[in-house]
Order: C-alpha cells, then structure tokens, then sequence
C-alpha cells in the first residue's frame, strides 16, 4: 500500500500534510520512504529503510514538502490530516531559539539566562529532553518530572534511549496535582504558575481557590519573566507580577504567620481521621439510596394502579375504594419520607459535626482534642469487640455520640449474633440492602450464606429440600464458582458423619465462625473501614519504635511495654526498630547506661553500670562481684568506659 503526500503549494505558500495510523491488533506495521522528505514525530525517516511498528501503536508521518511512504501489514485507521501542531512546535522552538541566543550575548545575571529549559533541535544535535507534561510517561511511568541526554537521532519506534535518565516522583496518585502539591508544601511557594493551565493558584489559604482572572498558555506567545528574575517563588515583601500579553495581572502574597511547633504533630494526627469522615457519609449515602428505592417501588405501585383503574370498567363504588386504597398507599409513602427526611438530616447532622470537630483542632486545645480522640477510639476499640453496652455509656458521659459509630455497628451486632445462633437471614438481608455495592466488590458474602443454608438443610437430612434450594439458590452460581459447589452438593453422598476429611470440614461448627469473620470484613470494606481496631493500628505506631531482639528475652526490663503478653501479640507482625545508635542496658539493674550513670569495665571485660557497681561495693566493703563469672575485684580496679 502506497501513500502519496503531495504539498499543492505554490512555492510562495507551502501547505504541510500529515498521515496518521494506528496499527492493527494482531501483526505488526512495517513502514518505508520511497521518496521526498518525512519525519515521525521530529525524527526525519531515512529512504528505503524498512521501520516495524508493533500492533496497536498510533503515530504519524509528517511531511513539510510532499512524500511517498508505503507500508505492509493491516491498519486500523489511515488517513491524511492537514492541520496538524507542527506549526505551532516550530513557531515555539524558534521563539525559544531567539531567547537562547539573546541570554548568550546577555551579561551574566539576566533574567532570561536563568532558565534552564533544553529543548531537542530539529537539527542533529546533543542535549536533554526535558518531560514536563505530568499526564504522559514520556520517559518514565505518568506523575514523574523526568528527563534525559540526547546524544544521537531519537528512533522513530524505540523511541527514547534511557540511558541515564533523572526521575523525579513526588508520591501523588493523581498526575495533575503533582507539580502543585510540591510547589505548595515541598517549595513553600506563595504562587504557583502551571504553564498551559488557565488559571493562577495562591497560596492565600489552605482552600487555595483558583484566582477569576485567566492566565494563558506559553505555546502561542512569549511570556515575560517574573520581576524577582532568578525564581517562580514571590515572597511576601516582592509581588510577583504575570504578563501573558497587554493585559497584566498581580498576585500579592500575604505574609504567613510562622508555624507552631505543634502544626507538624497535628497534621500527621489528621491523616489517620479518613475513617472518621468516611463512616458516616456512606452511612448517609445508604439511607438515600434506601429512601430512594422506596420511592420508586410506591410511586409505581401508584401509578400502575392508576393505569389499571382507567383502563378497568369499575363500578362507582368499586372505583372509590380502589382510589381510597391509592391515597391510602400514598400517605403511607409520606410517612416513610417523612422518616427518610429525618433519617436523613441525622446523617448529615453526624458529618457536619465531624467536620467541625476537625476543623477546631488546633494548638490551644490540643490537649483536649486529643483527649476527646482517645475516647473515640475506645468506643470504637468497645464496638468491635462485641462490648457495646460499656460503648454507649462510654459516649453518652462524654457527650461524643455524633463522634462516633454505634447506630452503624449495631447494625452489625445483629447479623452478627444471628450468625453466631445459626441464622442466616438477616446476613441474606444485608447482601440484598447492598446487593450493588457488594457485587462491585466481587464479594462472595452471599455465596457463602447459601452454601452454609444448603448445608444445614443437608445436616438435617432435608435432601429433597436441599436439592430444591439449590436448584433455586445456587444454580446462578454455577458459572463462577462450579468447584464449590460441586464440593458442597457432594455432602448429600456423603452425609454429616462422614469420615471424609474433604466434606467432614463443611459441617464444622468453625464454619459459622469463618462467616463471622467474613462478615466483619465486607461490613468494614463497605463503610470504608480499617479492618483492625483504630486502638491496635495506634499502640502498632508506638510500639514499632520500641520492638528490639531483647524485648522478647526472659529477663526484659518490666518498664518496657513489650515485656507484657499483650503487647507482644500486637507488635508481633512488626519489623525491629531501627536504631541509629547503639544503647547499652546494665545487666543488673536493667537501666540504660549514658553520661549521668555511664558504664564501668571490670577487669575481666564484663560491663556494667557505674550506680549498680556503686551499690555493690558499699554493700560488700568495696568488692566487686562479677554476676556472670563470680569474679572478685576492689573498686579500684574499675576502668571508666566512654560512649561515642
């Protein structure tokens, strides 16, 4: 297949013509010149020179003069566009030229010679690709500023050479975000100018609102420089001042009080408080959808009662009770809006509070709210340990029950317990509350519930039964979960006391138990939950400082907090604390060992600490025994050890 890319200009007005392909799904694309001039996004196609693309890959050929190009192999799309960017990048390398040429003849210390963009020359030349644009993985993966040296021509397939390249990731998930979250909190910067954004970003709050006024891209005209010259960060005394074109705009930056010494702590305290707003507003997302459900079923009860009622030869007095019983319907589905309204105003009256609990968190009351936390998470620690009675008092003298969950996990304590008595209803009621949530999630909550009623219908030797309610429960299954249940119909062969160890398992008390458990995961998961207790994720965070080789020993010091069972159990799945410097303990007082008691020699190379020798002596006339060897030396004989 051959395509002819010829320029119809004239000579005094060239027109540019582009082809663009997408390469088919299977086989790859092989593409050659056969005459004329073409490039492949800047890199100029060598004639009679076979290229392979490989199969769903999308690029162009360009063309400034007219071209032959013909390939081999299947395409998705072909087809020749005349306008195409290429203009607008020449016009920008151009401008970009003339600047670099008037910042060399510049004297050092001008503004235009402090920028330090290198753009790629169309013509053979080094340098360093910069990749800017966040959004695209031009040399790395999306989110990174990245670039790297060019030394030869770019392959038009290969593309890029990294070699050497220099990435920078600042640990955002959302690409666009990126360059402004490290302007705002790594730069400190008071403005933030996004070139090929259309808007100003302040740093006069923390709600950072983009200023009205629009800024301009770079790409179609030149910008001025900034009036401190040397930087993009404008402090609070110097104004920085944006130029795109006549029309000029001033941010002004105001001076920002210095930070508290207690900012850093708090921040890093709120992070954890993403369950805190969570809970509460997929509560109140629940009871809307749930209020929502309800109206569509009466309503269209209604109306199709309506419709049958027209269309129904109906005596009179027949027609006034079959619209008595319509009204009826409908003052029915007031009081349940009704309901759902105040349900509703609840839901968000429990957010706003939180909100507001947040947003009073400061340095002056630090200790309080911090006091007021720890009782959340204690309620909290009380509720998912079935302790709900000491929960509720707890809340109620703390006057905190806007701040925490206990309407949500008493909703949980009944499925709950009716799992625990053998009952799968309301568990089966709960998976068809939220049978669209579960479903997004590929939860096989409800899977299990029937598998466990099957079951119990078979442990009962109800197998008629049985196999009816698999016909009508389980069935739907077959498709994605065949291997279950094969197992489990099984169990009508191989009955309850079965010695079998593969189907004597299904009948196992523990079974109720892991249904428990997978409950209480897909309740946490659905309400955007931690699936630990906040109390235990807290002590982890503490205790991962503390966790050493010789907390676990026998004769650990009892003021260490993992010399107590319960701790351990805890900090159990925690790596050791990493320690920069080394601290010596006494081997007989358990005390560490600094400038104010520091360690002594004995002669025989055991080390212990200056008070525990001391004590010794005076009890023993000035003998020292070694605890380890029973060695006897004077006090005299102690060298002074030094800790560097």
């Amino acid at each position: 297949m051959v395509f002819s890319l010829r320029n119809d200009g004239d000579g005094a007005r060239w027109r540019c013509i582009e082809l663009r392909i997408e390469v088919g799904n299977d086989v790859p694309l092989r593409v050659r010149l056969l005459n004329g001039n073409a490039e492949n996004f800047g890199t100029e196609l060598a004639p009679e020179i076979w290229l392979n693309f490989p199969p769903r890959l999308k690029f162009a050929v360009f063309t400034w003069y007219g071209a032959t190009i013909e390939m081999e192999g299947t395409t998705e799309t072909d087809y020749t566009a005349d306008e195409t960017p290429m203009v607008s990048y020449v016009n920008v390398h151009a401008i970009l030229e003339a600047r670099r040429t008037r910042a060399k003849a510049s004297p050092s210390g001008d503004s235009e010679s402090s920028q330090d963009l290198l753009i790629l020359e169309r013509v053979p030349c080094r340098g360093c690709f910069l990749a800017g644009r966040l959004s695209r993985g031009s040399i790395t993966i999306p989110g990174c500023i990245a670039a790297t040296p060019i030394e030869m021509p770019i392959d038009p397939v290969e593309g890029i050479t990294l070699d050497m390249p220099l990435v920078y990731f600042f640990g955002h998930t959302t690409p666009s975000n990126n360059l402004l979250s490290h302007a705002f909190r790594t730069l400190k910067a008071n403005v933030v100018l996004v070139l090929g954004q259309k808007l100003v970003y302040p740093l006069e709050s923390e709600n950072r609102v983009p200023f009205p006024f629009p800024f301009r891209s770079l790409f179609p005209m030149e910008m001025d420089s900034l009036s401190n010259g040397n930087n993009t960060t404008a402090t609070a005394s110097t104004p920085a001042t944006v130029s795109p074109d006549s029309s000029a705009a001033t941010a002004r930056a105001t001076p920002t009080p210095p930070p508290s010494s207690t900012g850093p702590q708090l921040t890093e305290a709120l992070k954890l408080e993403h369950q805190f707003l969570r809970v509460p507003f997929e509560h109140y997302k629940k009871t809307i959808r749930a209020n929502h459900r309800a109206v569509e079923k009466e309503v269209s009860a209604v109306i199709s009662g309506v419709t049958d009622a027209a269309s129904a030869d109906f005596s009179p007095d027949d027609a006034v009770n079959h619209l008595n019983s319509l009204v009826s319907r409908l003052q029915g589905l007031k009081r349940k809006l009704e309901e759902g309204s105040r349900a509703e105003n609840l839901q968000a009256q429990k957010c706003r509070a939180r909100l507001d609990h947040l947003e009073s968190a400061d340095g002056e009351n630090l200790s309080e709210w911090n006091n007021t936390r720890l009782k959340r998470i204690l309620v909290d620690y009380m509720l998912r340990m079935s302790y709900y009675d000491t929960a509720v008092k707890l809340a109620e003298c703390s006057n905190i029950q806007d701040l925490v969950d206990i309407d949500v996990f008493q909703e949980a304590k009944k499925v709950i317990e009716a799992l625990q008595n053998k009952d799968v209803a309301p568990a089966l009621a709960w998976c068809a509350d939220n049978k669209s949530r579960l479903k997004k999630s590929k939860s096989k909550l409800e899977f299990q519930l029937r598998l466990q009623e099957f079951i119990e219908l078979v442990r009962a030797e109800n197998n008629m039964r049985a196999i009816t309610y698999a016909r009508k429960y389980l069935a739907p299954w077959g498709a994605t979960h065949m291997k279950e249940l094969q197992r489990v119909l099984a169990t009508l062969a191989f009955k309850r006391d079965t010695e079998c160890a593969t189907y004597k398992v299904l009948f196992e008390a523990k079974q109720w138990d892991f249904l428990v458990d997978q409950f209480k995961q897909e309740f946490c998961k659905l309400y955007g939950m931690t699936m630990e207790p906040l109390l235990n994720i807290y002590l982890q965070a503490g205790l991962s400082a503390l966790k050493t080789p010789y907390c676990y020993k026998d004769d650990c010091t009892k003021e260490d907090p993992l010399s107590q069972e319960a701790f351990r159990t805890i900090a159990m799945p925690l790596p050791y604390s990493k320690q920069h410097h080394s601290k010596l303990v006494c081997y007989i007082t358990k005390e560490l060992m600094d400038t104010e008691n520091p360690p002594q020699v004995l002669p025989n190379g055991y080390v212990y600490s200056t008070k525990a020798l001391e004590e010794m002596a005076k009890k023993n006339d000035g003998r020292i025994t070694c605890p380890r060897t029973g060695s006897e030396y004077n006090y005299t004989e102690l060298v002074k050890a030094y800790i560097s």
